[in-house]
């Protein structure tokens, strides 16, 4: 299992989505003055190596922290509505990114699940920029031998 394979592969897929830069580590700082931003951290209960018996499967699970820029709050959550939504044609969604894609990213992995959508938020930046937040919850499986 290759936890910075299965990170790049997130971020890869995650690029593909119109509009949105994708980065495979947790931000230091998030660029402002892009539309829209994610970012690939490990979720807080990260690896499950025995998710199978013996040793069959394991479980790698990541928050993908979506940032859009929020100088009018209204279109940022019509926005930010988009980036989550299911079904939502060709690529302009994260979910249709990563469901409808290659759910191995590359060969990283044996499959993985968009779960859910939490935590949305806004954060302010020092220099006077605000963003409308969310967290995305990923599961991915990577077959143990």
């Amino acid at each position: 299992m290759n936890l910075q394979a299965i990170r790049e592969g997130l971020a890869n897929a995650i690029a593909n989505v119109d509009g949105v830069r994708a980065f495979a580590w947790p931000a230091e700082q998030v660029p402002t003055g892009q539309a829209s931003v994610v970012t690939v951290t490990p979720a807080s209960s990260w690896v499950d190596y025995f998710r199978a018996f013996s040793k069959g499967l394991a479980e790698v699970r990541y928050d993908l922290t979506v940032w859009v820029q929020a100088s009018d709050i209204r279109a940022a959550m019509a926005r930010l509505d988009a980036l989550c939504s299911s079904e939502a044609g060709a690529v302009r969604s994260i979910p249709d990114a990563l469901m409808d894609g290659d759910r191995t990213l590359g060969g990283a992995c044996a499959d993985l699940i968009v779960d859910s959508v939490s935590n949305v938020r806004t954060e302010s930046f020092g220099d006077g920029a605000r963003a409308l937040c969310a967290d995305l919850s990923v599961r991915v499986y990577v077959g143990r031998s």
